[in-house]
């Protein structure tokens, strides 16, 4: 009898033991089920911005990406690239930085881009203006029929990927 008793504990063990097992499988399989519920096509990795200091905004069909304002500490340039979606050209009557138009009479061409970040695009130096480092500063961008734009950019160090950047007098 007592063997038989031992094997009834041990039967008895066993199939706690099991149970356990397959409780912490389901448990398991749970956590991955509800982490699996943050992928999709609304998951917070399909919804973020590019990485990078710039400020991207659509204006209708004209996409502004990537701008900064980018400073040496004496010296100041507008970095941005327009990408035109449509089939018409579009243009930026005026750009403006913290309150002081700067340029105007920007062509972007249908299906294009114009990039103010290429020495061989535009570049648009901010004469007479200076603001801080890694402070927001507004920029508003008129368009002549889409409207205006406002919103505000990064002033960042002429460093890194705007290490290339010049600071002379002329907007190209």
């Amino acid at each position: 009898m007592r063997t038989l008793g031992r094997k009834h504990r041990s039967t008895t063990t066993l199939h706690a033991m099991s149970k356990t097992n397959y409780k912490l499988i389901i448990i398991s399989l749970l956590g991955f089920l509800v982490a699996a519920c943050g992928a999709g096509p609304s998951a917070l990795t399909n919804s973020q911005d590019p990485t990078g200091s710039g400020r991207y905004f659509d204006v209708g069909p004209v996409q502004i990406q990537n701008a900064v304002i980018v400073s040496d500490g004496t010296n100041s340039k507008l970095v941005m690239n327009a990408f035109n979606n449509s089939d018409t050209p579009q243009t930026i009557l005026t750009i403006s930085v913290a309150g002081q138009p700067v340029v105007g009479n920007i062509q972007i061409p249908p299906v294009g881009v114009t990039s103010t970040k290429q020495s061989e695009y535009i570049e648009i130096v901010l004469t007479g203006l200076n603001p801080p480092m890694s402070q927001y500063v507004q920029l508003q961008v008129e368009f002549e029929t889409l409207g205006i734009a406002t919103t505000e950019v990064l002033v960042v160090p002429n460093e890194g990927q705007f290490a290339e950047i010049s600071f002379d007098q002329t907007n190209n």
